[in-house]
């Protein structure tokens, strides 16, 4: 970092100013003959009850002077003489130069990092927006000035990265997943529906509460965090490796039902390879849970806070404004 120090004072304060502009790095300027001349300057002004600027000697009301004419670009007689006059000119070029350097750093884009996994429709590698709930990510946060990278990666591999640090979050947390991990979570970005889908065949006659499946045997996948009221009603879990295996495993009779949010088994059964299971299974009401999906930021990244700052007055605005779409729509 370069200053800039003019000083025409030197006769005044004893022969310690310095009659010429000078470049000085500011490192440097410990202990110098600058910083005297500085310091001698800043004296002999108290002494004359006139303040000046630590580096540049502008008195206040030609300062004043200076910026009412660069507001009406008309510059008026200033009662200075023709040193102190150049020493003005230098401070407000060297004002602009200031005044740019601080616009240029805050143009400079921010860039989150983010992973996430596989979780249709809100998080669709594929996809080119990226899912749902990525795209409404992206959208809240360009508001203010955010870059977001997005890394789909399988859920023990965000298990490794989390704590080595190097990313700022993870999409998409249930509420179990924040409190396990303890992350700091963002307002609500979507709610999802989490319920069962059973075979077409018997949807007529099964009854898909809580209460009335003890013993029912109940696909779910494994390492995912489900509410505690399911294993509560007694349910017989069988794991698997994701959603579209159980809605396979459900279509062949293996198990009884499918543990699965609405929106990511319509968005399985819409693709192409489960056209075959597509007619066998549906969805049974009701949900026995509404999970809120949030954001949840790494404690240890630097930007976390204002990333959640910024994140949730963004989603606040795209509410508002109703950009943005709030479910899914097979």
């Amino acid at each position: 970092m370069w200053t800039l120090v003019w000083s025409e004072m030197g006769r005044e304060a004893g022969g310690r100013g310095i009659d010429a502009m000078s470049w000085v790095s500011a490192p440097n300027l410990r202990g110098s003959p600058v910083l005297t001349a500085m310091r001698g300057h800043q004296k002999l002004a108290k002494q004359r009850r006139r303040v000046y600027h630590p580096a540049f000697p502008c008195h206040r009301m030609a300062v004043r002077q200076v910026a009412y004419g660069l507001m009406t670009h008309e510059l008026p007689h200033l009662p200075v003489t023709a040193r102190r006059w150049h020493g003005f000119r230098v401070w407000v070029a060297t004002c602009g130069l200031w005044a740019g350097a601080v616009v240029a750093v805050h143009a400079q884009t921010l860039e989150a990092h983010f992973l996430t996994t596989e979780y249709p429709p809100f998080s669709v590698e594929s996809a080119p927006d990226g899912g749902l709930f990525v795209r409404a990510v992206r959208q809240a946060l360009a508001k203010s000035g955010w870059k977001v990278s997005v890394r789909s990666v399988p859920w023990a591999r965000v298990l490794l990265e989390l704590p080595r640090g190097g990313v700022d979050g993870v999409l998409i947390c249930w509420p179990d997943t924040i409190r396990r991990y303890r992350l700091i979570p963002s307002d609500t970005i979507f709610e999802s529906q989490l319920g069962f889908f059973v075979r077409t065949e018997d949807a007529a006659s099964l009854d898909a509460r809580l209460a009335s499946m003890r013993g029912k045997v109940v696909g779910t996948v494994r390492g995912y965090g489900y509410p505690s009221e399911l294993a509560a009603s007694g349910v017989v879990r069988q794991d698997a490796a994701d959603d579209a295996s159980n809605l396979v495993r459900l279509a062949k009779k293996r198990i009884d039902y499918a543990a699965v949010e609405k929106a990511v088994g319509d968005y399985i059964l819409s693709r192409p390879d489960m056209l075959a299971t597509r007619s066998e299974v549906t969805w049974k009401e009701p949900a026995f849970a509404i999970l809120p999906l949030t954001v949840g930021f790494a404690p240890g990244s630097p930007h976390a806070h204002r990333l959640l700052q910024d994140l949730n007055r963004g989603m606040a605005a795209l509410r508002r404004t109703g950009a943005l779409k709030l479910g899914y729509e097979p």
